[in-house]
């Protein structure tokens, strides 16, 4: 048996294959995840095609570009209604019958880490940004939407170069923000969240807002960046050195990758020990 991280090059930096092969070993399923790079659409079109015949493919993950393509091809079998609300998939696997199936954990991860980072304190955002609107930002705000919306009053707002009118008809409460004007959104009680690949191990010194226009009193109550390849992003960087409260996406990931892992192998564990073992070195 054997499992996958597919993508444009996971193999240049990609975590999840550590993770899940750490997990592999530890419950002793005969099976290792290694990062499939592939580079065009038709390609993978292609290859998924191989893989649902495969039956000693298991599953496994789907990271950027292609999120959003898998969804498409996999939607009827897709795990639930929320899956195909976002219409952007991050993990894929069989069900009972055996059939290739896809799944989104991204946005029940990240929900779980902003939570815990952001709205514990007295001082809680009361304006959501979130930057990028591929299949990590159409999670984060998806998840965003319907489980913090309903207890808090926050204004949520997402910015990208492209509009998707298709997905923004499914929120109420959600508005869309020319990428051009996104720092115009920025106050002190906004938290940003970073959906966008600017600033990961490609695109080291890429920044997705422009800092030097922001004034001390209009800096962000927090800043939240689903990067975790470098673990500071530059702004990461900016964040700390503004003594602004900020996050990076490496628990999430971890935590993505755990709740995958379980779908994929079926493992009686908890997704808290699964965390556990994932991460130790």
């Amino acid at each position: 048996m054997y499992s996958l991280i597919i993508g444009l090059s996971p193999s240049k930096g990609a975590r999840s294959p550590i993770l899940w092969n750490r997990a592999f070993t530890k419950y002793n399923i005969d099976s290792r995840m290694s990062p499939l790079d592939i580079s065009t659409e038709a390609d993978l079109k292609a290859k998924l095609q191989e893989l649902k015949k495969d039956r000693l493919f298991i599953g496994g993950s789907i990271t950027f570009p292609y999120k959003e393509l898998v969804a498409d091809i996999l939607f009827d079998n897709l795990k639930n209604e929320a899956t195909q609300k976002i219409n952007a998939v991050n993990s894929l696997y069989r069900n009972d019958l055996g059939d290739l199936c896809a799944a989104n954990t991204d946005g029940m991860a990240a929900l779980k880490c902003i939570e815990k980072k952001f709205f514990v304190n007295s001082q809680q955002p009361n304006r959501v940004l979130v930057l990028g609107s591929g299949g990590v930002g159409k999670a984060v705000i998806s998840f965003l939407h319907d489980k913090l919306l309903e207890k808090n009053n926050i204004e949520l707002f997402i910015s990208s170069r492209k509009k998707d009118y298709t997905f923004l008809s499914k929120f109420d409460n959600c508005k869309h923000v020319e990428w051009e004007k996104r720092n115009l959104i920025i106050n002190s009680s906004t938290l940003i969240i970073n959906c966008t690949s600017m600033g990961d191990y490609e695109n080291i010194e890429l920044m997705p807002i422009n800092t030097s226009t922001i004034h001390k009193e209009k800096y962000p109550m927090g800043i939240y960046d689903v990067i975790y390849n470098p673990l500071k992003s530059k702004l990461i960087q900016f964040a700390e050195e503004k003594n602004i409260l900020c996050d990076n996406g490496l628990e999430m990931n971890l935590l993505q990758a755990a709740i995958a892992f379980k779908l994929t192998t079926k493992v009686s564990d908890n997704i808290e020990n699964i965390c556990l073992t994932m991460a130790k070195d």
